[in-house]
């Protein structure tokens, strides 16, 4: 379970390299974005929808901070998944040492990725499309299929559950930041 939730976070946000329209993050650069979460539970008419930001960090890792209606944040590195509390990081799920992760960390989809199978899908109005199909057993209890599209960036991953739930999650307004500064690369440090 704890590998699954790192790979979905790990998922929501890295360079779609399928296709060449969507470019990858810069060495040593940091991608935020706004996000948008949608989860549609399939008991509930209405969906939960949740808004944040997230910071990705080219071969690091990420900060996927909620700001409503829940604020928290949560930081995943190559060494695992941490609660942040102020400048306080609580470990919450070790990496392990199965490639899944970092088969996603790398963003590659142009050939299989640990887990799941790669599906191009058919360009929607300039949009690169990818779907992945989960195969290892693990994460088919939790995921059916992610689809992810965008066009320089990722901007829409859709999760499909085995039970019927959806989540929907938009990123926007991306910004490519060059300067790190000591407080996120303290962060960062493991």
């Amino acid at each position: 379970m704890k590998k699954v939730i790192l790979c979905l976070i790990m998922l929501f946000t890295f360079s779609l390299n399928a296709q060449a329209a969507i470019k990858p993050i810069p060495e040593g650069s940091m991608l935020r974005a706004k996000f948008t979460q949608n989860r549609y539970l399939k008991d509930i008419e209405e969906p939960i929808t949740s808004k944040g930001e997230m910071n990705l960090w080219s071969g690091k890792g990420l900060i996927w901070t909620t700001k409503t209606p829940f604020p928290s944040s949560i930081l995943i590195t190559q060494q695992g998944m941490y609660q942040l509390e102020g400048a306080q990081k609580i470990a919450m799920a070790s990496a392990g040492n199965d490639n899944i992760i970092f088969d996603i960390l790398g963003g590659d989809f142009s050939h299989e990725v640990n887990g799941f199978k790669v599906e191009n899908l058919k360009d929607e109005k300039g949009k690169c499309r990818v779907r992945l199909v989960a195969t290892h057993s693990e994460i088919q209890n939790f995921i059916k299929s992610i689809e992810i599209e965008g066009k320089d960036k990722i901007s829409r991953i859709v999760i499909n559950r085995p039970n019927g739930d959806m989540d929907d999650i938009v990123l926007k307004d991306h910004v490519i930041i060059k300067n790190i500064t000591p407080q996120q690369q303290a962060l960062f440090d493991d």
